[in-house]
C-alpha cells in the first residue's frame, strides 16, 4: 500500500467547516497517518539493529576462529613443551654419562699413572 507523506491528509481538511462525522474521520486519518510513520520509524530501527546484530555474529564467528587457533596453538606449545622436557632429560642423561666418563677417565690415567 503506498501512504501519503506526514501532513498529506492533514493539508486535504476542507476550508469550509467540516461536519462532526468528517472531523472525526480526518482526525482517525491524521492519528493513522501517525501511527504509520511511528510504524517505519520502528521498521528503521529494527533494520538498524539487525545491522548491528549481524555485525555482532560476525565478531563472534572471527572471535571463535580466534579462540580455536589459540587452542591449536596451545596443544602445539604443549606438545614441543612435552618434547622439550624429554630433551631436557637426554641432555642430564648424556651430561650425567659425560661426566661418568670423565671420572673414569681420570681414574684410568690415576691407574697408568700408578703401573709405571
Amino acid at each position: 500500500l503506498l501512504t501519503p507523506p506526514m501532513g498529506v491528509i492533514a493539508a486535504t481538511l476542507p476550508q469550509n467547516e467540516p461536519s462532526p462525522t468528517e472531523q472525526a474521520i480526518y482526525r482517525e486519518l491524521v492519528r493513522e497517518e501517525e501511527s504509520i510513520n511511528l510504524l517505519r520509524e520502528q521498521v528503521q530501527q529494527m533494520r538498524k539493529i539487525k545491522i548491528e546484530s549481524d555485525h555482532k555474529d560476525e565478531l563472534i564467528m572471527q572471535l571463535q576462529l580466534e579462540v580455536e587457533d589459540a587452542d591449536l596453538l596451545r596443544d602445539e606449545n604443549c606438545e614441543l613443551r612435552a618434547r622439550l622436557s624429554g630433551l631436557t632429560e637426554k641432555c642430564q642423561a648424556l651430561e650425567a654419562a659425560h661426566a661418568a666418563a670423565e671420572v673414569r677417565e681420570r681414574e684410568g690415567q690415576r691407574q697408568l699413572a700408578r703401573c709405571q
